[in-house]
């Protein structure tokens, strides 16, 4: 009885530690869903005009027409962002491409209108959520600065 007990416990372990083969890689999750801005974080702060730190540029920062922006991932390689009803600019919804690196970290996107051409790196995402950070540099050789992204995306169908 014991040796049944722990073949049988022996096949449950076994079966629970493989991947599994309906597990989706993070292109599959990516194109299968449309995603909203919910979250955006810079480290370091980044001064404002009257002087005050600021780590939420998403809700201090930018225009609430971002925030009812849609982008949209195809599977092909293309996307697109969908302005929502808050138009930020007059022209239609941007058109972009995008690629994953062969690890699935690294997402290359290229147009101006969503984020500009740059490399972002997908540091979470699952059926609900994505996050990607990105730095970006500035200023000058004796006073070099350098800020790191953190945006959050939501999935919606």
């Amino acid at each position: 009885m014991a040796r049944k007990t722990l073949i049988l416990l022996l096949g449950v372990f076994l079966i629970c530690s493989c991947k599994s083969s309906e597990e989706k890689s993070r292109k599959e999750i990516l194109a299968e869903h449309k995603w909203v801005w919910i979250k955006g974080v810079v480290d370091p702060a980044i001064k404002d005009a009257r002087g005050d730190s600021i780590t939420d540029y998403y809700g201090k920062m930018t225009d609430n027409c971002y925030h009812d922006n849609t982008y949209v991932f195809k599977s092909d390689g293309t996307g697109y962002v969908d302005q929502g009803k808050i138009k930020c600019k007059e022209e239609p919804s941007g058109k972009f491409s995008w690629s994953l690196n062969e690890e699935e970290v690294l997402l290359r996107i290229n147009e101006e209108y969503v984020l500009g051409s740059k490399v972002l790196t997908m540091a979470k995402i699952n059926e609900e959520y994505m996050t990607l950070t990105w730095h970006y540099s500035s200023g000058t050789s004796d006073l070099p600065l350098s800020f790191l992204y953190t945006d959050t995306y939501k999935a919606v169908k």
